[in-house]
């Protein structure tokens, strides 16, 4: 029967691509990778650099005091949207913050119940990829993600474990002490 054996060739295929998804996803690739341009499929728009701290301090307030924070809010974009996917309402947050008290972020690193791992941030915009420390050693953490999103929005927060510097990459992360965000004009 020649269609049980193209039937079964599909399905290995198949089931090869679903192997491959599942070991090049987050925590799969290497700590030594430099950060991607593109990733886990995010949508981007215009990123416009940003550096005051307030907008980020009053999102991610577990991650203490910023130093300095270089960021973009953009709206996601619209072209060959499809139904359910983000709208122009929603605001992609991504940016790397440095923190005044690097001890605050090394504590969770330090904390085994967060379970850190080797990660790479994905679909990082260029314009915030010229910003990254050199060197970095990326690791992150699903349930560190969730402390700081606290389940209300999609967040993935990565830390370099050499300069304790944090990557964040949220949709329309809600404000701990206010209004929502609103994407950088550009």
């Amino acid at each position: 029967m020649r269609g049980t054996g193209l039937l079964r060739g599909v399905l290995s295929a198949v089931a090869v691509g679903a192997v491959l998804c599942a070991c090049t996803g987050r925590g799969g690739a290497p700590h030594a990778a430099p950060p991607t341009a593109s990733g886990h499929g995010r949508l981007t728009g215009t990123c416009t650099v940003r550096t005051e701290t307030d907008p980020i301090a009053s999102r991610f307030p577990e991650l203490g005091r910023i130093g300095s924070t270089t960021w973009c809010g953009m709206q996601p974009a619209s072209a060959g949207r499809l139904a359910g996917a983000p709208g122009p309402t929603d605001v992609r947050l991504f940016g790397v913050l440095r923190p005044q008290d690097v001890a605050a972020v090394r504590a969770y690193l330090d904390d085994p119940s967060y379970a850190f791992a080797a990660a790479v941030p994905q679909d990082v915009p260029e314009k915030i990829r010229d910003v990254l420390p050199t060197g970095a050693r990326w690791v992150s953490s699903e349930t560190f993600d969730a402390l700081v999103t606290g389940g209300h929005y999609d967040g993935d927060f990565y830390v370099d474990a050499v300069s304790g510097q944090v990557v964040f990459d949220c949709m329309n992360p809600d404000r701990k002490d206010g209004p929502s965000p609103a994407a950088t004009p550009g």
